[in-house]
């Protein structure tokens, strides 16, 4: 037998005795690694992510509520809690889909086509209202602070909370032609010898998803985490400039002594702060501003850091042809998957200890809806 190596993980077999030749490909991640994969990476360790998220956001939501929508912040926080709870909620419905011990089942529809319209893409939908809403957080707090006087007054709470539902519309809106372009019946299988409920494709779906695909699954997200990068990065160099701004006052303050002439800076009046108000490099944050920064700073870096393996993934996919759903390596690229979901679950879940930390009404409010909670934060 003549063994030849034609690629990483092919192989072609001369067989003499049979006088044939044929090639047989050797995928990176095999079935039998794939089961394992979906199991114990999706069924066990994502599922128990998605419970405990489903939990925090449901306390978050609660906690904002109580807290009142008269604050903008509140509201975009209010809208986000939502759409990670929607995350976690049909990310359990797509582990469960998806579990190799469901599945194997003798059930009357393929739980895999299913998963496709009943959880996937409720799932990639508060995903994407997620990353919208953060990358609104954090550009209109990076506003705020480059433009304190001008932004406040022109991001009301009314207008925060109508930008909120049209970034829920629009998700929505481009989420709907896979629904038109999918449907369910119930369909004849050969390999199981009965009729079971499954998805069928219309003739035209190409035609009406490609514009949809190309901007929910490039074009929006490429911008968005470009957006969250900048806005981040101009707020964590604005919090380093006032936090030296802060040091450098509380250093020049000292105890004037008789015939001292020693003196220090004098806090900023109603008129110095109009006049730094139009330069950037002059603004000096009062201490609630500065809070709710640092809050935001972490919110997107959580999201920069989830997120950033999907943005690489997402070139990798459109430089090679292979990894592709229905590629050569779909196992490959589904173990990849399985990874960010994990990631995506954990965006989704964690806010809570940013807020519950950054927060000092978070954490009030907290300990008030949730009395018993209050000798455990005490100690």
């Amino acid at each position: 037998m003549k063994i030849q190596n034609c690629f990483s993980h092919g192989q072609i077999v001369d067989d003499s005795d049979l006088n044939v030749t044929e090639t047989i490909f050797r995928p990176i991640v095999s079935d039998a690694l794939m089961w394992y994969f979906e199991l114990i990476v999706l069924g066990i360790i994502n599922q128990g992510l998605c419970l405990f998220g489903s939990v925090t956001n449901i306390i978050n939501i609660i906690v904002f509520i109580k807290l009142g929508v008269k604050d903008p912040m509140n509201v975009s926080l209010l809208g986000l809690s939502v759409s990670d709870l929607m995350a976690c909620i049909t990310m359990i419905g797509s582990n469960t889909f998806l579990n190799p011990f469901f599945y194997s089942l003798e059930l009357p529809f393929n739980s895999k086509a299913v998963n496709y319209l009943y959880a996937s893409w409720p799932h990639l939908l508060s995903v994407k209202v997620s990353m919208l809403i953060t990358t609104f957080i954090t550009v209109e707090r990076c506003l705020c602070v480059v433009f304190p006087l001008k932004i406040k007054d022109l991001i009301t709470t009314k207008r925060t909370a109508i930008i909120i539902v049209f970034i829920y519309v629009m998700n929505i809106a481009f989420v709907a032609p896979f629904y038109y372009a999918a449907y369910y019946d119930w369909i004849y299988s050969p390999s199981r010898n009965r009729t079971i409920y499954t998805m069928v494709f219309r003739k035209n779906r190409r035609e009406v998803t490609e514009p949809s695909l190309f901007l929910k699954g490039v074009r929006f997200p490429f911008s968005a985490f470009a957006f969250t990068v900048i806005a981040t990065f101009i707020l964590v160099s604005s919090l380093k400039k006032n936090a030296r701004w802060r040091q450098g006052a509380t250093a020049g303050k000292g105890v004037l002594t008789k015939g001292s002439t020693q003196s220090y800076p004098l806090p900023p009046t109603s008129s110095s702060i109009s006049t730094s108000s139009a330069s950037s490099s002059h603004d000096h944050m009062t201490s609630r501003d500065a809070r709710v920064s640092k809050m935001v700073v972490l919110i997107s870096t959580l999201y920069v850091v989830t997120f950033c393996p999907s943005i690489i993934t997402t070139i990798f996919i459109l430089l090679n042809p292979e990894f592709r759903v229905r590629g050569a390596e779909t196992n490959l690229l589904g173990a990849i998957f399985s990874f960010l979901h994990i990631l995506e679950t954990t965006n989704a879940s964690f806010n809570i200890f940013i807020y519950f930390n950054a927060s000092s009404n978070y954490k009030t409010m907290l300990t008030t809806v949730f009395k018993c909670l209050q000798p455990t934060i005490k100690n």
